[in-house]
């Protein structure tokens, strides 16, 4: 069985998001357990070194302003301080359509072991790519599914800011 240490660190200017994310080997096996489908569209307004700063619109319902940065103290590849906030929808339409860098996926949550892994199937130039990530608020060592592939948790080029970019299914490495 595969494992990883992982935790959660509260910090004075934003919380830390922290998860580990892996090439799903067995979509079959990923979506046998998988409730909750929801279709998200996410546009960068801002990538750099510092950060990145997004629009999400999930199911053509909701829209998220969201913005991630590197942590000082980086324990954990996956750890990035993160902070969201719920918009107007029409302002998160407009703002997503005038995006040039966007991704759009299918992502379904899946409970293995108490833990949730979000399993995202992307769509369009990445469409094949599947990604499952899983986060955590307390230190404890996660049990990895039978369907899980590679750790891609600190290759930048899986991040999904990166893929909007590039528009392409990176190389195994």
């Amino acid at each position: 069985m595969k494992a990883h240490q992982l935790n959660r660190q509260e910090s004075n200017i934003a919380p830390i998001e922290r998860e580990i994310k892996h090439l799903v080997e067995d979509a079959a096996g990923a979506l046998n357990n998988a409730t909750d489908a929801r279709h998200i569209q996410q546009g960068y307004i801002y990538q750099s070194g510092l950060g990145i700063a997004r629009i999400r619109v999930t199911d053509n319902t909701h829209a998220a302003f969201t913005v991630k940065w590197p942590t000082r103290n980086q324990k954990h590849e996956g750890d990035r301080h993160e902070q969201e906030f719920e918009i107007d929808l029409a302002f998160g339409v407009e703002m997503l359509n005038s995006c040039t860098e966007t991704v759009t996926k299918t992502r379904w949550t899946v409970t293995h072991d108490s833990n949730i892994w979000e399993v995202d199937a992307f769509e369009g130039n990445l469409k094949g790519l599947i990604l499952a990530e899983c986060e955590t608020e307390t230190p404890y060592i996660i049990s990895i599914p039978s369907w899980i592939g590679e750790d891609v948790t600190g290759d930048a080029r899986y991040r999904n800011e990166n893929l909007s970019r590039s528009q392409q299914i990176p190389s195994p490495s």
